[in-house]
């Protein structure tokens, strides 16, 4: 099995929701021209000392699965297509 190349890896839709000092990640990626895939996390954070701190996604909130809901109907419209078409236009 090959390892991972992160030159392959590429990311079709990012939307960041944001709560104060966190927010969570959500992203649709596609590897290597493959199926694209919903990613959810890494949530981030701003650490006692003022530098950015990353965490799973984990449990959400219902603000959160809300946001996510809006998002849902870009998202799979974005899902629906064809990779060659997203990356090229």
């Amino acid at each position: 099995m090959a390892s991972f190349d992160r030159s392959k890896d590429v990311c079709v839709f990012e939307k960041k929701i944001e709560s104060g000092d966190k927010s969570l990640n959500i992203c649709v990626m596609s590897y290597n021209g493959g199926e694209m895939k919903l990613q959810i996390g890494p949530r981030t954070y701003v650490k006692r000392d003022g530098s950015t701190g990353f965490a799973k996604a984990g449990r959400m909130t219902l603000e959160e699965v809300r946001k996510i809901g809006e998002l849902m109907p870009e998202i799979q419209g974005i899902m629906g297509e064809s990779i060659s078409t997203v990356v090229n236009g």
